[in-house]
C-alpha cells in the first residue's frame, strides 16, 4: 500500500469523521525548556571575574578556594554545558539540594545581593506595610 500525504484522509475514510478517535490523536512536538544564561557567563574571561569578586581572598583561604571550584564547576556544567541540575548533581557526586543552593548563592552573588541569606530582600525595618 503507498503513503498518501495526508494519512489522516486514510484515517477518515475508514473511521468516520465525527469519531472521537480521529478528533483526539495529534501530532505534539517534544517540551524543551529554554534555558536562560547571564551576560557574565558567556566567556570564560568574564567568568574568572565573576568568580574573582565572589571570592576576593581566594588565594589565601582554603575554604574559598574550594567553594570558588564548586562554583566553577556548577558554571561549567550547567550554564556552558547545558547539564540539568541533576546531572551536574551526578557529575560532581553532590546532593540534588546542595547544587541549588550553589545556583540560589550565583544567582544573588549576580543581582548584588548579599548570598547569606541575611539583609532587606522584601521591605523596609519598621514599615507597617
Amino acid at each position: 500500500m503507498k503513503l498518501a500525504k495526508d494519512s489522516l484522509s486514510i484515517v477518515r475514510n475508514q473511521v468516520g469523521g465525527s469519531d472521537p478517535y480521529v478528533l483526539s490523536h495529534e501530532v505534539k512536538s517534544i517540551r524543551q525548556n529554554v534555558k536562560h544564561i547571564p551576560e557574565e557567563f558567556k566567556s570564560n574571561k568574564d567568568i574568572q571575574i565573576f568568580i574573582l569578586n565572589a571570592f576576593p581572598k581566594l588565594k589565601d583561604n582554603l575554604k574559598q578556594r574550594k567553594q570558588a571550584g564548586r562554583w566553577a564547576r556548577v558554571i561549567q556544567l550547567h550554564y556552558k554545558f547545558y547539564y540539568s541540575e541533576r546531572l551536574t548533581a551526578e557529575e560532581m557526586e553532590l546532593p540534588l539540594s546542595t547544587i541549588k543552593s550553589i545556583k540560589t548563592h550565583i544567582r544573588r552573588s549576580l543581582a548584588g545581593q548579599r548570598l547569606d541569606g541575611s539583609g532587606r530582600y522584601w521591605k523596609k525595618r519598621g514599615s507597617n506595610g
